[in-house]
């Protein structure tokens, strides 16, 4: 029962975090739900699934940069 409480506690100080706009405090909680192994609910697959997302863009736009710099450099070649 205790480890259920506390995961329920986890959840609403999880909501509570999200609906103030602190994301560094979401992650935080989000991560410790993940590792009491409970069942996340929407809104924290929903967060789980932004974060991913955001990284995700983040190697997108460093692997264009790449690209572009290399594209540069040869048609500097040329």
């Amino acid at each position: 029962m205790n480890k259920f409480i506390a995961n329920w506690w986890r959840s609403q100080q999880f909501k509570l975090a999200i609906s103030r706009g602190n994301t560094r405090q979401a992650m935080q909680l989000l991560q410790e739900i993940q590792k009491s192994g409970a069942r996340l609910s929407w809104l924290e697959k929903l967060f789980r699934d932004k974060l991913q997302l955001e990284i995700y863009s983040q190697q997108y736009k460093q692997e264009v940069k790449s690209l572009k710099n290399k594209l540069n450099d040869a048609l500097q070649e040329l």
